[in-house]
């Protein structure tokens, strides 16, 4: 059984361990210490490997050369501001985002509306969902109003597991003309065909240590003829769009986690696993609590959140922590005190649910076997609240 620092690792939508490839990459030591804006030899030298890099990732997503491009960044809250803010700049625009996206989306538009263009926050459905056609129809009344509207789509929710199908975020882009940002953090190793990206969308933006990568590396693919200005001048790296030094080891590790998890994925054996855990897990809660987003028709195939009905999260915690299970919230927490979930307030939930949500997120790689261990230990825990 595959333990982490001897304990039950339930939180990998928050980040996850290196992957085998990068931690023996690590462990070798090899590293080209050259900076890749240099003309000589060893500069030339790691340049080569950042070029082969965006190939490779390219490559694995199947978006055509000819057609996207990659900057590396520090992760998805640089590429989402510098994506957004930058495609702001020069132009009035009506920004688009989800009740239940990250938080990084309302504190973009809080800094938007404060320089004057419209900002227009939506929610799903009980169960998560995109309400598509409503959506469509507030960005067309914008656009009617003499905005150039940017949506920012999150395909995979990381706190509830729900998925919106890249195929909604291009029937949109089709009936709106919308600038698409599409926040795929949670996509890899957590859906079937995670490495199928849509061409036609404008931008897709990652972080490394969501998929067994570094910390402090992620990418944006984007649409060649996608226009949006820098969020960080100096040097001119990265084609003028982020400058500073370029994170050569990053970079390359973060090719290594793709291509090891591309290799490696297993979509059936994952979505067996899990099945049997929130099967058991919806058996043993009966009408005491809920698995959140389980009547959505789209999921991913690694999170289960659910709640307890009248038991907050901060109770459950420390029994989980106790018992070596690392498990998430699914809220924001400062200084012990759990904050109402936005996610679940968004969908609908009451206050006091939104209190209570513990978020279990597995590796991509669990197995059966696995499962059933991991089922007995959560059990074990549960079982006492109920």
């Amino acid at each position: 059984m595959r333990l982490i620092s001897n304990r039950l690792y339930f939180d990998y939508n928050a980040t996850s361990p290196l992957a085998d490839s990068v931690k023996e990459f690590v462990l070798k030591g090899d590293f080209l210490f050259g900076n890749p804006s240099s003309s000589h030899t060893t500069g030339r030298q790691a340049d080569a490997v950042v070029r082969q890099a965006r190939q490779k990732i390219l490559q694995i997503f199947e978006l055509n050369e000819a057609d996207y491009k990659l900057f590396f960044h520090s992760g998805a809250t640089e590429g989402a501001n510098t994506v957004i803010k930058g495609y702001a700049k020069h132009k009035k625009i009506s920004f688009f985002y989800a009740g239940t996206d990250h938080s990084i989306m309302s504190g973009i538009a809080e800094e938007l509306a404060s320089e004057g263009h419209a900002v227009e926050v939506f929610h799903p459905d009980r169960h998560g969902q995109l309400l598509v056609e409503s959506l469509i129809e507030k960005i067309n009344l914008k656009k009617a109003q003499g905005y150039f509207p940017l949506l920012n789509f999150t395909c995979v929710n990381n706190e509830t597991g729900v998925v919106w199908p890249l195929s909604f975020a291009m029937q949109i882009k089709k009936e709106t003309g919308a600038v698409i940002h599409v926040d795929a953090v949670q996509l890899p190793g957590k859906m079937d065909n995670w490495h199928k990206l849509l061409a036609g969308l404008d931008a897709y933006t990652f972080s490394a240590h969501k998929f067994g990568g570094l910390k402090s590396v992620g990418l944006t693919i984007y649409k060649k003829d996608f226009s949006f200005a820098p969020l960080l001048q100096g040097g001119g790296q990265e084609d003028g769009l982020r400058a500073g030094t370029v994170n050569v080891l990053g970079i390359y590790a973060a090719e290594l986690a793709l291509t090891s998890l591309r290799k490696l994925f297993d979509a059936n054996s994952l979505q067996t696993a899990k099945n049997y855990i929130e099967q058991n897990l919806t058996g043993i809660l009966g009408e005491r609590g809920e698995v959140i987003g389980y009547h959505s028709p789209y999921r991913n195939l690694n999170t289960i959140t659910f709640l307890i009905y009248g038991k907050r999260a901060d109770s459950l915690m420390p029994a989980f922590d106790l018992s070596g299970m690392d498990v998430s919230f699914g809220s924001a927490c400062q200084a012990g005190q759990v904050r109402p979930n936005k996610v679940l307030l968004s969908m609908g939930y009451s206050e006091q649910q939104s209190l209570s949500p513990i978020r279990l997120s597995f590796s991509p790689f669990m197995k059966l076997e696995e499962a059933k261990f991991f089922f007995k230990e959560i059990e074990s825990v549960i079982s006492r609240f109920l």
